[in-house]
């Protein structure tokens, strides 16, 4: 009698099965950065603006949702674990930081190149945002201050990032700005490898 499909000859001879390749796992890492967040409103227009470029130019890569957009100030730096006596530092800074709220407007696209195969679209206005700029060098100037060896940029570029891409995408100005009132800025923790951000401390900016 034949054997069925589930009691077939098995010819393994007791041979251990061959090991499965593991993926290696990506390094995790912390990041912390100042940075301003734009209103839901704004951001979400953002969103569907990028989209419809994204579409009429065929741009590869992965748009960044709303709730994640943001306009970097300070690049604090990498760490392999959160730094707990650095970021006590940082939000003392943000606690004596007194600025003005104001108004912050992006007009056009650029494309920043990260190397050979990997850029980012970004949405960016060279002239204006005067008090962005401001704000930026006030927390710069502040961690400087402190002794901290950071690469802090003395050229800053206000923009917003709207899609991670291979792409390039020539400068492509924006029919409508956005624009948006600053009111706070805020300490972001964001956890490489792991897709996760959180607010450690927010501060208003005053009327």
């Amino acid at each position: 009698m034949l054997g069925t499909k589930h009691d077939q000859f098995s010819m393994d001879f007791g041979m251990p099965p061959a090991p499965r390749r593991r993926r290696p796992k990506q390094a995790i890492t912390h990041m912390l950065y100042y940075a301003v967040l734009p209103e839901r409103e704004e951001a979400m227009r953002a969103a569907d603006t990028t989209l419809h470029l994204k579409r009429d130019l065929t741009l590869s890569g992965q748009l960044v949702p709303p709730k994640r957009m943001h306009v970097s100030l300070v690049p604090i730096g990498t760490f392999l674990r959160l730094p707990e006596d650095i970021v006590f530092a940082l939000k003392l800074i943000g606690a004596q930081t007194h600025l003005k709220s104001f108004r912050a407007e992006f007009n056009r696209y650029l494309t920043f190149k990260h190397g050979e195969k990997s850029s980012s679209l970004v949405v960016c206005c060279d002239e204006g945002n005067a008090e962005l700029k401001a704000l930026y060098h006030d927390l710069s100037d502040a961690i400087e201050d402190m002794g901290w060896a950071l690469d802090v940029r003395k050229q800053f570029t206000p923009h917003m990032t709207q899609l991670r891409s291979s792409s390039f995408a020539p400068e492509t100005p924006l029919r409508d700005p956005l624009t948006w009132s600053v009111r706070e800025f805020v300490l972001v923790h964001s956890v490489v490898g792991m897709g996760l951000h959180r607010y450690l401390d927010r501060w208003p900016l005053f009327d």
